[in-house]
């Protein structure tokens, strides 16, 4: 007997859960530099890397639903793409339950 169940679907749930991720970190990344996420640090133009990690930073605290604060959308296209990544990642897991076999 197992102490821990896994449904059949939770592979697919965590895989569309790392391409939800990746993809709003991309998209992410773009609204930072654009200057429509502000970030805790300031923001240097030419350090991609910091720019990266705090792009998926904010995807991760975003898609989690823990949101710290410390970065947040300050214009209407950032809280648009907010938005649409947390209706993405409810949708996923709604998705993920109604997919458990009975």
């Amino acid at each position: 007997m197992s102490i821990l169940y896994f449904s059949s679907n939770f592979g697919a749930v965590v895989i569309g859960v790392l391409f939800l991720i990746t993809i709003f970190t991309l998209i992410n990344y773009w609204l930072i530099v654009d200057k429509h996420i502000k970030t805790t640090k300031a923001y240097i133009p030419n350090d991609y890397k910091s720019t990266l990690i705090e792009s998926a930073y904010f995807s991760t605290t975003s898609l989690s639903t823990s949101g710290y604060g410390d970065s947040y959308p300050i214009t209407q296209t950032g809280q648009i793409v907010v938005i649409i990544q947390h209706i993405a990642i409810i949708l996923l897991f709604i998705g993920g339950m109604l997919l458990e076999p009975k």
